[in-house]
This record gives C-alpha cells, structure tokens and sequence, in this order.
C-alpha cells in the first residue's frame, strides 16, 4: 500500500502544474501540442497545422478553436509562445510559455469574456 501512495505522489508531483490549470480538453491539446512541437524543426506554419491536425482529434464537446503565436521560429531562441483557446461563448484560456529545444508551458489562464464574435476572430487570428 505504501508503494501505492508512493507512486501516486511521485505522479502528482510530476504532473505540470499548468495543465492543472486548464481544463481536460486543453491539456489533451497541450501534450498534442508538444508533441508536434518535439517533431518539428522550427516554429512554422506546418508545426501549427500539425498541431491543429492532432487537436481535431480530440473530443471537443466545448467547441475549442486554437491559436498559436510566436516571437521566433527557431525553436534554439527560447522565444515565447502563446497559445489560445477559445470558444464561441467567450471563453478563452490563454497559455504562456519558452519554446526552446523544449516547449515550456509556464502558465496558463481561462476566463469568461463577451461571446466571440467573427470580426473578434479576425483580431484573434493574426494574418
């Protein structure tokens, strides 16, 4: 019984903090994220429709829509990468984080906003 708790502990304190913070869906999306982040060779739009590509296969009975910007495409920069989430409710959870030879999600947010409207899409979504 001891092991049990032992492992159960060692678990939890290994499991990020930030995917805590957000809900099922967008922890799911995180590692999804990551995953497509250790496979690329730089912050570009294939590693974006890689991640995108992954998130659709995740069961989103919110009706998440994901974001993902940059500051550099090198992933040896430890530039900061945001990632956004968002539904069409207004509710939106915002990730920050270092994309170095890792990406590093330091933290995230949700709150509750005004309902997401198309043009807000446009200012959501950078060209």
């Amino acid at each position: 019984m001891r092991i049990i708790k032992l492992i159960a502990l060692s678990f939890l304190i290994t499991l990020p903090w930030q995917l805590a913070l957000a809900d099922a869906t967008t922890a799911q999306a995180l590692v999804k994220i990551n995953i497509c982040y250790d496979a690329a060779d730089k912050i570009d739009p294939e590693f974006v429709k890689c991640s995108l590509k992954e998130i659709q296969k995740i069961p989103n009975p919110k009706g998440y829509k994901c974001r993902i910007l940059s500051d550099d495409k090198r992933k040896s920069a430890n530039g900061k990468i945001r990632i956004i989430f968002y539904t069409a409710s207004g509710f939106m959870t915002y990730c920050t984080g270092t994309a170095g030879d890792k990406l590093m999600i330091n933290s995230c947010a949700s709150e509750q906003g005004k309902v997401v409207t198309p043009s807000d899409e446009l200012i959501i979504a950078p060209p």
